[in-house]
């Protein structure tokens, strides 16, 4: 599944299948587009230092995941 990852103020980033990001939480601040990525629940080994699986699961529940941890490996 390709994924859609945004940066925001305070270190938060935001994770969507929109690749505008306009279903990201507004309230978090402005959403300014980092890097998309595929990511599948079979990939072994997680590419972003972030679990895939949660994002995946918040995808799913809401049309996005936020999170404060990034580790580009």
């Amino acid at each position: 599944m390709r994924i859609h990852i945004f940066k925001a103020q305070g270190n938060l980033y935001g994770f969507t299948r929109d690749p505008s990001g306009a279903n990201l939480p507004a309230n978090r601040g402005a959403w300014c587009a980092f890097k998309a990525i595929e990511i599948s629940e079979d990939h072994p080994v997680p590419r972003t230092g972030v679990n895939e699986a949660d994002i995946l699961m918040g995808i799913q529940n809401q049309g996005f995941y936020v999170t404060n941890r990034w580790t580009d490996e």
